[in-house]
């Protein structure tokens, strides 16, 4: 008669925990978010920053267990970022400044500087790693002034960097002129808010004409 009760409560433990891990919220990567975010709404942003899909993320979630929150992949738990993260930052140089957040002054996209850092509680990190101006677009409108499409890539060392850490990205001038800041946190789909943003281009496609 007792080793049928141990047997029923070891049965019914398993249960909860399977449940536990079959549950949690998916996480997707990296979203950015302006920061300070915009006091008004408005109709897109000058730059838009984006982490590149990372098979690393497949089947990641994060699951409250015991009062405190873990990621895991079934039942292993997941405590840092992999290696290498790539952030793609885009940037229409031109567009009207009518309802738009965070209106660019007049400057050289060949000549922007990206400071990048590692935030965890209020500790701030300094990363490492390249970044690459991409292929830009030739103009789409011309009335006033041309308006351009440009891309950079970061490829940013995140090795033994813990999942709890932030990504901060902020973009300057080659004279240290602040342009924009973004924050990125890891988030599943139902916490990404969609970027106001006008257009969006494959990386080596070029708008028609």
């Amino acid at each position: 008669m007792r080793s049928q009760k141990t047997y029923v409560v070891l049965a019914f433990s398993a249960l909860l925990i399977n449940e536990a891990w079959a549950g949690g919220k998916a996480i997707n990567g990296l979203s950015f978010q302006l920061s300070p975010p915009p006091k008004r709404q408005c109709l897109y942003e000058p730059f838009h920053v984006r982490q590149e899909p990372d098979a690393f993320f497949k089947d990641l979630k994060l699951v409250k267990s015991k009062g405190k929150s873990e990621y895991r992949k079934g039942h292993d738990i997941v405590a840092n970022y992999p290696d290498l993260i790539t952030v793609r930052v885009e940037l229409w140089q031109g567009l009207t400044e009518f309802n738009s957040c965070g209106a660019l002054p007049r400057l050289d996209p060949a000549n922007l500087r990206f400071l990048v850092e590692w935030q965890k509680d209020s500790k701030l990190m300094p990363a490492e790693g390249k970044f690459l101006v991409s292929k830009t677009l030739p103009p789409r409108w011309c009335e006033d002034r041309c308006s351009e499409y440009w891309a950079y890539e970061l490829r940013i060392d995140s090795q033994d960097v813990p999942l709890q850490s932030d990504l901060v990205v902020t973009i300057e001038t080659l004279d240290g002129a602040r342009l924009a800041k973004y924050v990125g946190k890891l988030s599943s789909t139902e916490d990404v808010q969609p970027h106001q943003y006008p257009y969006q281009y494959p990386f080596d496609a070029a708008p028609s004409r």
